[in-house]
């Protein structure tokens, strides 16, 4: 039955009532920790965004409740209602879809779904109706993003401490509008992505001799600097570059904060500070990016670069006329919905840094006004916070305190499969782990587990990075990694082309490397084969 607040919340134990496949990512990268009450309720806003992006191009999904469920403080989205939806937009059958967004679900989809084959005039016409609309979202983003920077700079200019209980609910609310117009563009721009991936995917099987899933993936994947995600991981690369060609032995992040403030690790929470606030965290990953070869990593980046080109350059000498025409038009409105999605997202980190910045002056007023812990704003949820501008309720300090506790009990079990319903859990005593691989480098290093970016901190040289999901606020640290390896994730998840466009080879979607691995085991990584191997 659903929740109080619409959708259904099991523990573990409960995960069995769960019909179908269900997958912790969904149309977006999915958070490697479990969300806050605040938190919980933007996901579920995304949740009823994503159904009404779906049901503008003609196609109707189930509620909310039927589609969204809590598992053990952690977020899952239904599979198949998105699969059936799929395949009347794109078209797309389940394998397809899994490999675009949840490579985790990939043997469960393949255990019991037949290739769709359609026919090429489909995708032809997908690839139009796809370009054409891309002109029109651009300016849509761009006028949005013209938008979102005055409402920020008018926010810095405020002082909050002064605003009258109205004036700061207004506040709260332009935060959340913000929030809201960026996650409708957001969402357009995955689903022209998620399509552009299923036609690439249909389309190399046309193809003879060629890697047919490394194709859709190298199509999409754009050049660094043309991927708004992977600035901060440059500027803070070329900030320890600097520092060590001038002989410091503590590079700054000063300058790196000027322009990067307001981002974070864990940019979907509210909850999660961001960079200005912890510059002990970037000084820590300057260090580690310090003993970084620049040349090595600056050829690393290009080599891969110059193989997916090469690889495309390929498959389109050997595939028909019409059939590379349509290949290469797939692959640059591919590249230009993934430049799109992440100027998206970097509007959208920055409303939710707006977010924060209102709810910890709302904490300061409830802590003066009930008497209520530090970050307990955090712990209502939208509805009470807005209410709580006005006259907040006594009740409420003691709720969130429950809230606080019940959420720092979450964060301290491990997280449940990434993966739940008819697909299994891969046995954790298998040597060799098997995902998705993004890349053609086999190497081998020292495996570090993290659960948060902190945890990342102890990536030693070389060493291979294993995380439950590779979100993208992650992407400073990338260049220290020889490799990244993630139990949840798909082939246009955005930490994934992040990498990908850096040149680290991944495997996504092992469904329980960081169950199998610990921080300290040396591992083999092969991107080409999509293994991991205890050594």
């Amino acid at each position: 039955m659903p929740g109080s607040r619409g959708y259904r919340e099991l523990s573990l134990e409960q995960a069995s009532e769960l019909e179908g496949i269900w997958v912790s990512a969904g149309l977006a990268d999915a958070p490697s920790a479990p969300p806050t009450p605040l938190g919980w309720d933007l996901a579920l806003a995304d949740v009823e965004l994503l159904g009404d992006a779906i049901e503008r191009r003609g196609v109707s999904l189930p509620r909310a409740s039927r589609r969204f469920a809590s598992v053990a403080g952690y977020g899952y989205h239904a599979l198949l209602p998105l699969v059936r939806a799929s395949r009347e937009l794109l078209p797309i059958d389940a394998v397809g879809l899994a490999h675009a967004v949840a490579c985790e679900a990939l043997p469960a989809t393949r255990a019991d779904a037949a290739r769709q084959r359609a026919p090429r005039q489909s995708f032809t016409l997908l690839a139009a109706r796809i370009t054409r609309g891309q002109k029109k979202l651009e300016a849509r983003v761009l006028s949005h993003e013209r938008d979102a920077s005055q409402h920020y700079r008018w926010l810095v200019e405020m002082d909050l401490g002064i605003l009258p209980d109205d004036a700061l609910k207004t506040t709260l609310a332009e935060c959340l509008a913000i929030y809201r117009a960026s996650r409708v563009l957001e969402l357009e721009a995955t689903l022209d992505l998620v399509g552009c991936h299923a036609a690439l995917l249909a389309l190399s099987h046309k193809i003879p001799e060629i890697e047919r899933e490394n194709l859709a993936c190298d199509a999409l994947v754009p050049d660094a600097l043309d991927l708004a995600t992977v600035t901060p991981s440059l500027a803070l690369f070329s900030a320890s570059r600097r520092a060590r060609s001038e002989g410091d032995a503590m590079p700054s992040s000063a300058e790196f904060l000027a322009g990067f403030g307001e981002r974070g690790a864990h940019e979907r929470e509210p909850h999660s500070p961001r960079w200005a606030e912890v510059p002990w965290l970037l000084d820590r990953a300057l260090v580690l990016l310090r003993q970084l070869d620049s040349r090595h990593f600056e050829a690393r980046m290009a080599q891969a670069r110059r193989l997916r080109e090469l690889r495309l350059a390929r498959a389109a000498a050997a595939a028909s006329s019409p059939d590379a025409l349509l290949l290469r038009t797939l692959a640059a409105a591919g590249r230009r919905s993934v430049s799109l999605r992440a100027r998206l997202h970097i509007v959208r980190a920055r409303a939710l840094s707006m977010l924060r910045t209102v709810v910890l002056d709302m904490d300061r007023r409830l802590a003066r006004l009930l008497g209520s812990a530090p970050e307990s704003a955090f712990f209502l949820r939208l509805e009470e916070l807005l209410e709580s501008t006005w006259r907040p309720e006594p009740r409420l300090a003691e709720v969130t305190r429950e809230r606080h506790a019940e959420w720092r009990r979450a964060c301290e079990r491990q997280a449940p499969p990434p993966v739940l319903g008819r697909a299994t859990l891969t046995d954790p005593a298998e040597a060799t782990l098997r995902g998705f691989g993004v890349g053609d480098v086999a190497l081998e290093g020292v495996a570090t587990v993290a659960r948060d970016f902190e945890g990342a901190l102890a990536l030693q040289a070389g060493g291979v990075l294993v995380v439950r999901t590779l979100e993208p606020g992650w992407a400073p640290l990338l260049p220290f990694a020889s490799a990244v390896v993630t139990d949840a994730g798909g082939a246009t998840s955005e930490g994934v082309l992040a990498a990908a466009a850096l040149g680290i080879p991944v495997v996504v979607g092992t469904r329980n490397a960081t169950r199998a691995l610990t921080s300290g085991l040396r591992v083999a990584v092969d991107a080409r084969a999509g293994s991991v191997e205890r050594l």
